[in-house]
C-alpha cells in the first residue's frame, strides 16, 4: 500500500497500533537485554563466556522464538535456576542508545496526530518490560501526544476486553478506527469487533 493510499485510509480516523514489531523491531530491545544477561551470567559463572551465552540466546530466539528460552539456556550451560535474575534484567535493562521506530510508521503516526486524531499504542506483554521499552524508543516530539495502553491491565490480547475498554474510555467510534498490528493477537480482536485491521507488513 502506498503512503498516499494509507493517508487516504487514515484521514479522519483514530489509530490503535501495536508496539512490538509494529512500531519498531522488537529484537532491537531484546538482543541488548540478552547481551546484558550474558554479561551478568559470565561474571557469575567462570565456566561460561558472555559471547557463548549471547550467541545461544540470539540463535535460539531466531530459530524458535522466546518460549522457555531461559529454561533452555539453563539446561544448555548447566546453570542454577537464575530465571528470576534473567527476567529482572530483561524487564529493566538500561539501553545505551535510542531505538528507532520504522520510518513509515513514524510518518503515519505524525500524520494522524496532525489531523487532530488519537493514536493509542496498545501492547501485550509484561507491564514493567513494556514500560521500560517506552523509555528507549525514539518517538521524537510527538511522544507526549501518544496514549499508551497495556492489555495485561485488562486481559491479554487476543481478548477483546482491552479493546472494548479503550473504545469506551476514549469515546471512540468503531467505524472511525484503524487498527495496525503484526499478528493474529491484534487481528482477531479487531475482526471480532468489526474494526478495520491493517497488518504492518502491508505498510513497512
Amino acid at each position: 500500500m502506498t503512503e498516499d493510499k494509507l493517508k487516504e485510509v487514515l484521514k479522519d480516523k483514530d489509530l490503535i497500533i501495536d508496539l512490538d514489531n509494529t512500531i519498531y523491531e522488537e529484537t532491537d530491545y531484546l538482543f541488548q537485554a540478552y547481551k546484558k544477561i550474558a554479561d551478568v551470567l559470565s561474571q557469575k559463572y567462570d565456566k561460561i563466556s558472555s559471547e557463548s551465552v549471547y550467541s545461544f540466546l540470539k540463535e535460539t530466539f531466531q530459530k524458535n522464538g522466546r518460549k522457555r528460552i531461559f529454561d533452555k539456556l539453563i539446561k544448555r550451560f548447566d546453570l542454577d535456576n537464575d530465571i528470576s535474575l534473567m527476567l529482572n534484567i530483561l524487564r529493566n535493562v538500561k539501553i545505551p542508545c535510542k531505538i528507532e521506530p520504522f520510518p513509515k510508521i513514524t510518518k503515519l503516526i505524525s500524520y494522524v496526530l496532525k489531523c487532530n486524531n488519537k493514536v493509542i499504542v496498545f501492547t501485550n506483554g509484561n507491564y514493567l518490560q513494556q514500560k521500560n521499552k517506552l523509555n528507549y524508543i525514539n518517538f521524537g516530539h510527538f511522544k507526549n501526544e501518544l496514549i499508551f495502553e497495556f492489555a495485561v491491565l485488562y486481559e491479554p490480547k487476543p481478548s477483546t476486553l482491552g479493546l472494548e475498554i479503550i473504545i469506551d474510555k476514549y469515546s471512540l467510534d468503531k467505524e472511525s478506527i484503524i487498527y495496525i498490528g503484526d499478528s493474529k493477537f491484534d487481528e482477531l480482536p479487531a475482526n471480532k469487533m468489526n474494526i478495520l485491521f491493517l497488518n504492518v507488513n502491508q505498510i513497512v
